[in-house]
C-alpha cells in the first residue's frame, strides 16, 4: 500500500458502474496500482477474497495458470486450493484456466482477481487471460491493470456491457482530490491556492503529484519549491523524474541505479549488490519517503516503479562493463544461495560467468521439468544457450529432450536423444530414460506401434532409480495395457507406482497416471455403450 494513499470516493469498488470485468488502462504513473490497492482494501472490508497477481515477463501460459492458483490460495487462506494446478499444469493452458475457473466456481467464495501490470505478460499468457475474462463464473470479478498500449481485446465485452474500461481521464486527480492529498502530506497550512497551482503543473497526473509532493516535503520552504516547479514547467514526466532523482543523495541514487536491474528487490539482495551493511536501511527509508516502490504485504520483497526503473536502467547501462558484470555476479550468487536458481542463472550469464550460468540452468531445469512440467523455461534456455554448451551438460540435454518430446517438436527430440546416446559413459539407466522420452513423443504423435516397440524392451525391471522416472515408467506400462484393451489391468498396474513421501518428485507424474486411469474408465464406458447398442441387433440376428 502506498504510504500516502488517498481513497477517492468517486472510484469506490462498490460503484454500480463496475462489471464482472474491469480494465484499468492508462500510461505509467497514472496510479493504477494505487487504485487497485484501494479496491483490495474495500473488498477485504466487505469480507471478499482478493487474489492479487503481479504479472512478470517470464509468466508463460503454464506459469500464469499456476500463479492464478497460488494467488487464490494466498488470498483465501485455503492451502489446498489449486493443488492439482500447482503440481502440474495441463499441456493446454486454456484447459488449465478452465480448471481454475471451475475450482473458483465451486469454492462458494466471492473472489476478486486483480492482475496488475498485465502488459508484462507474454502473448500465450495474455491469450489465457483473455479466455478467462470471457468465462467468469458469477462469484468472480476480474480487475486488470495495464498500460494504454497493451492490447487486451476486450472491446466486444465492453460493447455488450460485460466489461468496463477506465482510462487516464478518469484516473487523473481532480482539484478537490489534489487539495485532500496536499493537506494529507504537508498539513492544513497548505491552502486551495497552492493545491490549484500544483494541480495545474501536474495536470492531475497521479505520479507527478506524488513526486512533486516528495520534493516539497524534503524542502525547508515547500511554497518556494512549488514556485520553482511552476517556473520550470515543461515535459511533466521527464521533469519530475529528473527532479526526484536529482534531489536524492549521491549514495541513494547509486543504490537505486544498482537495484533497477532487478524485477524483485529484497533487503538481503540489496546489501550484497551494494556491498554495504547499511543498504537495507537506506532501501527501507527510500521506500517509506518516496513513491518509487511498491512493497508486498507480509513480505520483504518489493518492486520499483516502472518509470523510475526504466530511467535508472538507462543510467546503469552507461556504467563501466566491469562494474555491471561484478554486480550481476554478486546477485547470481545470492539468488542461487536463496533458492532462486533460474534468476541466478540469468544474472550469472549477464556477468559473463557462462559456466556457472549453464550449471545453474542445468541444476534447475531438469528438476522443474520432471517435477512441475515447466517446459516454457526449458525452451527459453534452449533458444539462448549455444549448442556446444548444451552438449556438455547431460541433464540440460535431457530436459530439452523431454520438453520437445511432449510438444509438437518430435523430430528435434529424436535428434537430442541421438546426441545424448552418442556421449561417452552411457549406461542402461540413461538408455531406458531415452526410451521413455521417445515413447512419450510417439504417444503424442499417435504412433502407438512405435511406442510399444520402445517400451517393451524395458517393460520388466527397468534400470531406473529416480522416483519420477519410475513413476513415468509405471504410467507407460499402464498405458501399454490400456491400448491392448485391458483397462482393469492398467489400473492395477497403476497401483504399483513407487510409494513413499517423495513430495514434488511424484506430483507431476502422478497426474499423468490419473489421466491414464480416467482414460481407462472412458474406454470401458465406450465398450459398454457399444454393447448396449449392438445387443438388440444381435438378438434379432439370433432369432
Amino acid at each position: 500500500m502506498p504510504r500516502h494513499l488517498v481513497a477517492r470516493a468517486r472510484l469506490h469498488a462498490a460503484d454500480d458502474r463496475w462489471c464482472a470485468v474491469v480494465v484499468v488502462q492508462a500510461p505509467a504513473g497514472f496510479g493504477k496500482t494505487s487504485l487497485l490497492a484501494q479496491w483490495r482494501r474495500e473488498h477485504l472490508a466487505r469480507g471478499g477474497v482478493v487474489a492479487w497477481l503481479a504479472a512478470q515477463g517470464q509468466d508463460d501460459a503454464e506459469r500464469f495458470v499456476q500463479a492464478l492458483a497460488l494467488a487464490v490460495r494466498v488470498g483465501s487462506g485455503r492451502p489446498a486450493f489449486g493443488h492439482t494446478l500447482l503440481q502440474s499444469v495441463p499441456a493446454d493452458a486454456l484447459e488449465g484456466v478452465t480448471t481454475w475457473l471451475a475450482e473458483v466456481a465451486q469454492s462458494a467464495l466471492d473472489v476478486v482477481l486483480i492482475v496488475d501490470e498485465a502488459e508484462r505478460l507474454p502473448p500465450g499468457a495474455r491469450d489465457a487471460l483473455a479466455y478467462l475474462l470471457r468465462n467468469t463464473p458469477p462469484n468472480l470479478q476480474v480487475v486488470v491493470a495495464a498500460r494504454a498500449d497493451c492490447g487486451l481485446d476486450v472491446d466486444d465485452l465492453a460493447a455488450y456491457g460485460n466489461a468496463r474500461i477506465l482510462g487516464p481521464e478518469l484516473l487523473r486527480f481532480r482539484l478537490d482530490e489534489t487539495i485532500e492529498l496536499l493537506r494529507a502530506r504537508l498539513g492544513p497550512s497548505m491552502g486551495p491556492d497552492e493545491a490549484a497551482r500544483l494541480h495545474e503543473i501536474t495536470e492531475g497526473w497521479p505520479l507527478g503529484l506524488q513526486l512533486a509532493l516528495s520534493v516539497m516535503a524534503a524542502s525547508a520552504d515547500p511554497r518556494a519549491e512549488l514556485a520553482a516547479l511552476a517556473a520550470r514547467r515543461g515535459a511533466v514526466r521527464e521533469q519530475f523524474i529528473g527532479l526526484m532523482l536529482a534531489n536524492l543523495a549521491a549514495e541513494d541514487l547509486a543504490l537505486l541505479t544498482r537495484l533497477a536491474v532487478f524485477e524483485q528487490i529484497h533487503p538481503g539482495l540489496c546489501e550484497v549488490v551494494a556491498q554495504d551493511p547499511a543498504a537495507p536501511e537506506r532501501l527501507a527509508r527510500l521506500a517509506r519517503d518516496t513513491p518509487l516502490f511498491t512493497a508486498g504485504e507480509a513480505s520483504d520483497w518489493m518492486r520499483m516503479h516502472s518509470i523510475a526503473r526504466d530511467e535508472l536502467r538507462r543510467r546503469f547501462a552507461q556504467w563501466p562493463a566491469a562494474e555491471q558484470a561484478a554486480l550481476h555476479a554478486r546477485a547470481g550468487v545470492w539468488l542461487a544461495d536463496h533458492g532462486v536458481v533460474e534468476a541466478a542463472a540469468r544474472h550469472a550469464l549477464a556477468a559473463g560467468l557462462n559456466d556457472l550460468a549453464y550449471e545453474l540452468a542445468e541444476r534447475s531445469l531438469y528438476e522443474s521439468v520432471m517435477t512441475r512440467g515447466r517446459h516454457g523455461a526449458v525452451l527459453e534456455w534452449l533458444n539462448r544457450a549455444p549448442a556446444a554448451e548444451i552438449d556438455q551438460r547431460p541433464r540440460l540435454l535431457l530436459a530439452a529432450a523431454w520438453t520437445l518430446a511432449l510438444s509438437d517438436r518430435h523430430e528435434e527430440a529424436r535428434r537430442f536423444v541421438e546426441r545424448i546416446l552418442a556421449s561417452p559413459g552411457v549406461d542402461d539407466a540413461l538408455r531406458c530414460e531415452c526410451a521413455l522420452i521417445l515413447g512419450g513423443a510417439a504417444v503424442f504423435a499417435d504412433d502407438l506401434d512405435r511406442f510399444a516397440a520402445l517400451h517393451d524392451p524395458w517393460a520388466v525391471n527397468p534400470p531406473l532409480r529416480d522416483p519420477a522416472l519410475l513413476g513415468a515408467h509405471t504410467n507407460r506400462s499402464a498405458f501399454r495395457l490400456l491400448i491392448e484393451g485391458e483397462p482393469a489391468q492398467a489400473r492395477q498396474r497403476q497401483q504399483q507406482a513407487p510409494q513413499g513421501d517423495f513430495g514434488a518428485a511424484l506430483g507431476y507424474v502422478a497426474h499423468w497416471g490419473e489421466w491414464i486411469t480416467g482414460l481407462g474408465y472412458l474406454w470401458e464406458g465406450q465398450v459398454r455403450l457399444a454393447e448396449g447398442l449392438l445387443r438388440p441387433a444381435l438378438a434379432r440376428t439370433d432369432a
